[in-house]
């Protein structure tokens, strides 16, 4: 049996953190290896809570301490220098006797993995390039980007074109040696058959945009709120329903309450891993006005439950979505409002754009998605062993 290892600084068990999107992409890939009949291990720090040991659905789950861990509190100072992050990995290579395995999946900047031995494949996974927003990031990003240089894997593998164009000239990463194999969505988590009826009685059975994701600049979710005015000044009965947090939210409350939207637009805050896919299913149309995704998991959720896309028609978004919505070509408060009300109120439209979502996730299977990476393996042995 096909030993695999993925070694993650986030991991959405017992609790879920900040890393949304990456937490869940990392779970999928395991669930996807366990179905497949393979022999899954992770490592992962404390960061989501949990003991040193835990049986995670047939998977096995190790933590390991690192420097964000050790200075509880004080953890946050950890991030300059991606102090965490070298640390989390310098403990793993000094106990390398727990990678037995076969396929070793890195999730993170790993500077020491020549040191672990050369008895396995190793996979790097990108996921976007980090912009330099505060001056925290600039204490941490450039370092990061240091150590992620120094990682010297077999493959690198990208969930996007656009990620991997990054990544070859960030790192510059020979383009032989890495591969695009987008992120899955759990069909049996996120589909149609999800009841919503608690969800609606809880903010009412007006039609529903949603929004799923960090408060974070890059997110949009300021734009998609002005942009929402205006849809609720052509249409009474919609809500808008924003799901997550981040250090914006006390901005977007009060631009709320200044657009006298407060009792329109519903700031739900973190919701847990069992009532997230019923937001999904409440919605009438997911919309994200995000204009850095270096994949955008989210797109494939609501997809799975049939709801058409309205997002920006930039970075990864187009590979992510294809034609299973309305991607908008100018960042344009009109432009995207009219993009969300063609789909309210064309009803051919909406239920044309629903058929294709539905079609177009199943590609995105977690089954699909853990072959590929088996492929990659395959395709490394055999240059291998000559």
């Amino acid at each position: 049996m096909l030993r695999i290892t993925i070694i993650t600084p986030v991991f959405p068990y017992p609790k879920r953190g900040v890393y949304t999107g990456i937490e869940r992409h990392i779970e999928g890939l395991s669930k996807g290896f366990k179905k497949l009949g393979y022999k899954v291990t992770v490592i992962t720090t404390f960061w989501n809570g949990g003991t040193f040991y835990h049986n995670f659905d047939g998977i096995k789950i190790y933590r390991f301490k690192d420097l964000r861990t050790i200075l509880g509190k004080f953890g946050k100072l950890s991030g300059m220098f991606e102090l965490d992050f070298l640390t989390f990995s310098l403990n793993i290579t000094l106990n390398k006797k727990l990678l037995d395995t076969d396929l070793l999946l890195i999730n993170l900047p790993f500077p020491f993995l020549r040191l672990l031995g050369n008895n396995f494949i190793s996979i790097g996974l990108l996921h976007h390039v980090q912009p330099i927003v505060k001056l925290k990031d600039a204490l941490s990003v450039p370092f990061g980007n240091i150590y992620g240089k120094l990682t010297k894997p077999d493959y690198w593998v990208a969930p996007s074109k656009f990620t991997a164009e990054q990544f070859i000239r960030l790192f510059n990463i020979s383009k032989e040696r890495i591969r695009v194999i987008p992120e899955g969505v759990d069909l049996e988590k996120f589909n149609r058959n999800i009841n919503a009826s608690d969800i609606n009685e809880k903010f009412g059975n007006e039609r529903k945009i949603l929004f799923v994701g960090n408060l974070h600049p890059n997110k949009g979710v300021h734009f998609l709120i002005k942009s929402f005015a205006l849809v609720k000044s052509k249409i009474n009965d919609v809500k808008l329903i924003i799901v997550g947090d981040g250090p914006l939210r006390r901005f977007l409350i009060n631009l709320t309450k200044k657009l006298n939207l407060e009792k329109d637009i519903i700031f739900a805050g973190f919701v847990n891993e069992e009532d997230l896919p019923k937001y999904y299913a409440s919605c009438d149309i997911f919309a994200s006005a995000s204009v850095l995704e270096g994949f955008g998991l989210i797109f494939l959720e609501a997809m799975a439950c049939g709801k058409p896309i309205v997002a920006f028609n930039l970075t990864s978004i187009p590979e992510v979505v294809g034609n299973a919505g309305i991607l908008v070509n100018e960042i344009n408060h009109k432009e995207f409002a009219n993009a969300m009300l063609e789909l309210l109120t064309n009803d051919k439209l909406y239920q044309e754009k629903v058929n294709i979502a539905l079609e177009r996730v199943r590609l995105f299977n977690l089954e699909n998605i853990a072959s590929k990476f088996i492929e990659l393996y395959n395709e490394k042995n055999k240059i291998i062993l000559g």
